[in-house]
């Protein structure tokens, strides 16, 4: 449902705010009982009006509101009720409710004071409310969370069995294929580098949906490519599969990114990215075990077999199809309390050179300037991580790993879930301690890595060792630390993403955000591929990631530090402020009042103790 409907001519802001003005004696506008017996029969009628209107157009949508006025006594209850430069009650019932035409909007608006400043400040006139709703079904398609679900679904189909098939070494091919591997990914992230930065402006113009639907396609047909390279060696195929595949990934990545960062509350960001990462996770891990189940036999180092390449193309085709049918608009997304996420601007007003010029505006943000280096750091152990298992390990040994790649991302998310969505800490402290734990895995995972590789020949050029989980401590060692790696890859990137939801609200800017940072983050991956196509030794490559990830590390503090807020609601016009943070808002005004009116009281007394 799109926004309501105003007459030709007429200000959508003059239709949502009303100025409130009284005297102390009586008022200009409430003069008298019958006056307010009026305006309470017009927040009758809106709210029964509205609520037959509701039912109508969808069953599990059905709530009801009961709004009413009593007492303001100072100029902090008047400013909380709506008073000020963003309106809460604008925000609150903008976003609740939808209404036929522009006079039903002016009637109830008129009628449940939706306040601008006072006229007479210094006497503002009593006002408050009580709101109750009914609990919307939890499990329904308009849900924030179940989109997120989907999400995550449309992940494991398709990024997720991808993860699977990187973990096989070699882009799935035999070990020799290594060097076309490291050329198609490093074109394929560089594409995904131009398409990721991109996608804000295609996501705020076609909506997730189509973006998300685009995303899925260019999976399968990187599969079908290095399926028809194992059975040919001819590298065209691949190559340009890569290329597509880079500009797909860039959409379905953002725009996953934005469904868990932009329908989510901020006390649920967390939760919200690990989801989605525990489906991709799962999608992997039960990839993974098929190609697993597949190759447990062979003990070569041969490519992958037919059988696995004709299940993840099946399994991929699914993604998009899943996508088109059940990702819905934003617009038509309500919270399990019944507030939307934010008021969207209608189609025919976002246009190609707005979105642009606010992709171009992010360039003179600077903190966003200095998160460019920790994006492109995020996701650097991949590269090494994927050429390393397949230069040493046979594939019935890669395909394990897979599996265990893929296994230790699960728990690793769910440790960082109850740091970053924490009630009781502060926002600032909860991003520092969470970046404390991941700074630890950090330095773990490099130096045990580091460790592994001493007093083992790792010349590139020539074969490499072709370990076997037969072999005890070499497969063992390796094992425990590519888990780790599986951890931080997914936890690092958690880490920033929830920093740079603390920035913004906004749907639209976090488009933009997280287009920025899905974008950067492949630029990253594109020069490590590309270090990597060059045949860089194993040990330079390992310290070239580990200083910029720990340099990422510092940035984050820095900016945990300065810039993180315990909310930003209440501070952008389009966000529509869940009810839960309107309460929140509500306690701490009303306990500052008592505090102000205790003092005052303290001071009139002769001899009070203070």
């Amino acid at each position: 449902m799109g926004r309501p409907q105003v007459a030709p001519g007429r200000d959508p802001e003059s239709l949502t705010t009303t100025t409130y003005t009284s005297t102390k004696g009586g008022g200009a506008v409430n003069q008298d009982s019958r006056q307010y017996s009026r305006s309470w029969s017009l927040i009758m009628d809106s709210c029964c009006s509205w609520s037959a209107f509701w039912r109508t157009r969808s069953r599990t949508l059905q709530s009801s509101l009961l709004v009413s006025i009593s007492s303001c006594h100072d100029r902090t209850q008047l400013r909380r009720c709506g008073g000020g430069s963003s309106p809460k009650w604008k925000k609150l019932y903008s976003g609740r409710f939808q209404f036929k035409n522009a006079d039903e909007l002016e009637v109830f608006t008129s009628s449940s004071r939706t306040l601008s400043r006072p006229t007479h400040p210094a006497t503002p006139q009593p006002c408050s409310y009580q709101s109750m709703s009914t609990a919307l079904p939890k499990w329904r398609l308009n849900s924030p969370l179940m989109q997120n679900y989907i999400a995550g679904v449309v992940l494991a189909l398709t990024p997720g069995i991808f993860t699977a098939l990187g973990a096989l070494g070699s882009g799935g091919g035999r070990a020799s294929s290594t060097h076309l591997a490291s050329i198609v990914n490093s074109s394929l992230y560089a594409v995904f580098t131009f398409s990721g930065w991109g996608a804000g402006v295609m996501l705020n113009l076609i909506g997730p949906r189509w973006t998300l639907t685009i995303g899925g396609v260019g999976y399968p047909l990187y599969v079908a490519a290095f399926w028809y390279f194992d059975a040919t060696g001819h590298q065209w195929f691949p190559i340009l599969s890569g290329i597509i595949l880079g500009f797909s990934a860039g959409l379905l990545w953002s725009t996953s990114a934005y469904l868990g960062l932009a329908y989510s509350t901020e006390s649920e960001r967390g939760k919200y990215i690990a989801i989605q990462g525990v489906i991709t996770g799962i999608g992997a891990i039960l990839s993974s075990a098929l190609a697993f189940g597949l190759t447990a036999r062979t003990t070569t180092g041969d490519g992958v077999p037919t059988s696995v390449y004709v299940a993840f193309l099946s399994l991929m085709c699914c993604g998009s199809a899943i996508a088109a049918l059940f990702i819905i608009s934003p617009v038509d997304v309500v919270r399990d309390d019944g507030t939307k996420i934010a008021v969207f601007a209608t189609r025919e007003r976002t246009t190609l050179v707005q979105e642009v010029t606010g992709v171009l505006s992010m360039l003179t943000d600077w903190k966003l300037m200095l998160l460019v280096p920790v994006m492109f750091a995020t996701e650097l152990p991949i590269g090494i991580q994927s050429s390393l298992n397949a230069y040493v390990f046979t594939l019935r040994a890669r395909t394990l790993l897979g599996v265990l790649y893929a296994l230790a991302q699960i728990p690793g998310l769910l440790v960082f879930v109850p740091i970053l969505d924490n009630k009781t800490l502060a926002r600032r402290t909860r991003g520092l301690f969470a970046l404390g734990v991941l700074g630890l895995l950090t330095l773990g995972s490099y130096c045990g890595e580091l460790a592994w590789m001493a007093g083992k020949r790792l010349a590139r050029g020539g074969p490499g060792p072709a370990y076997d989980w037969t072999q005890g401590a070499p497969f063992a060692g390796f094992a425990m630390l590519y888990m780790m790696f599986g951890a931080l890859y997914v936890t690092y990137s958690m880490v920033c993403m929830w920093l740079l939801s603390a920035l913004t609200n906004s749907p639209p800017k976090l488009a933009r955000y997280v287009g920025l940072f899905k974008g950067t983050v492949s630029a990253g991956m594109s020069v490590c591929f590309g270090l990597d196509s060059a045949l860089l030794p194993f040990r330079k490559e390992l310290a070239y990631s580990f200083t910029l990830q720990a340099a990422g590390l510092l940035i984050m503090a820095f900016l945990c530090v300065r810039e993180v807020k315990d909310t930003r609601y209440f501070t952008e016009d389009d966000v529509i402020v869940p009810i839960e943070y309107v309460r929140r808002a509500d306690a701490m005004d009303a306990g500052i009042a008592q505090n102000t009116a205790h003092d005052d009281t303290n001071e009139k007394v002769p001899g009070a103790v203070l």
